[in-house]
């Protein structure tokens, strides 16, 4: 959705959900979980403070959302840096569930 435009320093093409270190969901890969520090319809960063190593390709993952959403998708690790990676998303995860997941990350 072009129409909707993260409003902090640098603009996006997708609003996005910057979380509070105290309220964040959960990402799953396989047996692994890490903190979603912000997401979007295209992606989320994660926070790898543990450094696992999830590879290069497409990996199956489940986002716990703070509604208790869980999501199933496929992502790709497109960046990372420090204790930090970037996901690009296969699907896009719905505008209203970005919506909705606005109204519980207050």
């Amino acid at each position: 959705m072009e129409s909707n435009y993260y409003d902090g320093s640098e603009k996006r093409n997708y609003f996005r959900i910057v979380y509070k270190p105290n309220q964040r969901p959960i990402l799953k890969v396989k047996h692994h979980e890490f903190e979603v520090s912000d997401i979007s319809e295209t992606g989320l960063r994660l926070l790898n403070d543990r450094n696992i190593q999830l590879g290069a390709d497409w990996i199956r993952l489940t986002a716990i959302l703070l509604d208790g959403e869980a999501i199933e998708m496929e992502g790709k690790i497109v960046w990372k840096k420090d204790d930090e990676f970037g996901l690009r998303l296969r699907t896009f995860i719905p505008t209203a569930t970005i919506k909705r997941e606005k109204q519980y990350s207050i």
